[in-house]
């Protein structure tokens, strides 16, 4: 991931020299090949001397080839083949950042926007590199993919089967290909698990400090990405370092209460309008979301589940339950706009649903108890997600979306389940066996 960081710095240099020169919004193609085929040849190099077979380098490339390829059509063949959830998000995120970039005040405020004009003001206002960017970051969460199989005992075919994933995921590629946030909201969500198993597994404080740290980025591009701080409030709670388990205490109970009432001097405090700027709820409460759910989304609209009626907050924990289902796994949005939609539901509510067998038929059957463990915090970071884009999700496209947010939590939970293990402890290196 540090060679990742080298080239991008190198990238951000070059192009600078180049609008200094006056070139880049003079010749935007010539910079779109310049950065483009720099890249590909460190991509591929990257991929070769990171990978160990030949099968794993090939999939690897397939998924950049895919991801640059699909990219490309979506900037200059929409006309031709549209994309699937390829909404007027990219095109509000790019208007707004060609405002920043010609200092034309406007009224719309995001935050996403402000990374892409950081990034015209290196390159030029060039769309190809501002989305190529995402597809770099794809690539900085598949080093990061495998610098966590060091910490596994791992077979050749586990880790072809977690590229597999982690490359060729359709929603996953529509995601890291596309002008939008999702793609970087991703990767520092990853970021954060990893930090976390370190922690986890006996390293310094500091790691736990980095997963926190990570968080931040997330939450301000969506701030749905709160919830890791929750999630990760309860799994210091329970988790016993020195023993490697799951274990419930006086300290579980002072923590959950510590993290609850920082979580809410957070919500309550200024801080609200940059952690929790798309929240838009005054107050934390079930009847605060479900209120502005009915406000939000009136009968007609594509919301999941619409007609379902929340009178008290046994109904609202029994509602957000069958909706978070219906998110992680429905085979169809509940209305669609055409067949892209139905197919792209399909597939991805297929590997959802064959994960999901797979991870809880591992989780029952292993006997490694920090194993069993590792698998169930990482099904917290999912289900703790799951359970805010459930409300928060209005259309077929943002739900693939939200939905690619997950699939770094996914494919590292896949790595643990996978992981070969003994009866024995773990080794002195803290591998699981």
């Amino acid at each position: 991931m540090i060679k990742c960081m080298i080239f991008i710095v190198m990238e951000c240099l070059l192009g600078l020299i180049l609008t200094m020169a006056g070139i880049s919004d003079m010749y935007p193609g010539f910079i779109s090949l310049a950065v483009l085929g720099t890249g590909t040849v460190l991509i591929i190099r990257l991929f070769w001397k990171k990978t160990t077979r030949n099968n794993q380098f090939v999939i690897l490339l397939t998924g950049y080839i895919l991801r640059v390829f699909v990219m490309l059509l979506n900037i200059y063949g929409r006309g031709i083949i549209p994309i699937p959830n390829t909404n007027s998000d990219c095109e509000g995120f790019l208007w707004t950042a060609s405002q920043y970039y010609q200092k034309i005040e406007t009224m719309e405020y995001t935050k996403y926007p402000y990374i892409i004009n950081g990034i015209f003001q290196f390159f030029g206002m060039n769309r190809v590199v501002a989305q190529y960017t995402n597809t770099i970051v794809w690539v900085m969460c598949v080093m990061l993919l495998m610098r966590m199989w060091k910490k596994f005992v791992l077979s050749d075919r586990v880790k072809t089967l977690t590229l597999v994933l982690a490359a060729l995921w359709p929603n996953y590629i529509l995601a890291t290909m596309q002008l939008q946030r999702e793609s970087l909201i991703a990767f520092f969500n990853m970021l954060a698990f990893c930090y976390l198993i370190e922690w986890l597994d006996g390293e310094k404080n500091c790691w736990l400090l980095f997963s926190f740290l990570a968080t931040l980025p997330a939450a301000l591009l969506h701030s749905a990405s709160m919830v890791i701080f929750a999630a990760n409030v309860a799994i210091i709670a329970v988790w016993n370092r020195k023993k490697k388990k799951i274990e419930i205490s006086f300290k579980t109970m002072a923590i959950i209460i510590i993290g609850v009432i920082g979580i809410l001097l957070l919500f309550y405090s200024p801080l609200n309008q940059i952690l929790f700027s798309y929240i838009r709820i005054g107050d934390i409460s079930w009847r605060a979301i479900y209120e502005f759910y009915q406000v939000a989304f009136v009968e007609g609209g594509s919301d999941y589940l619409r007609n379902m009626q929340v009178n008290n907050v046994w109904q609202f924990a029994g509602a957000t339950l069958i909706r978070m289902i219906y998110f992680m796994i429905s085979p169809v949005p509940w209305e669609w706009r055409g067949l892209q939609d139905v197919i792209a539901f399909f597939m991805d509510g297929a590997i959802h649903v064959a994960l999901f067998v797979l991870l809880v038929r591992c989780w029952i059957k292993t006997r490694n108890h920090k194993k069993r463990a590792y698998m169930l915090f990482g099904f917290m970071y999912v289900l703790a997600f799951a359970g805010i884009f459930c409300w928060g999700t209005s259309n077929a496209g943002t739900a693939m979306r939200h939905r690619s947010i997950l699939t770094g939590f996914i494919v590292a939970t896949t790595v643990i389940a996978l992981a070969k293990e003994r009866v024995e402890e773990e080794d002195e290196r803290g591998e699981i066996q």
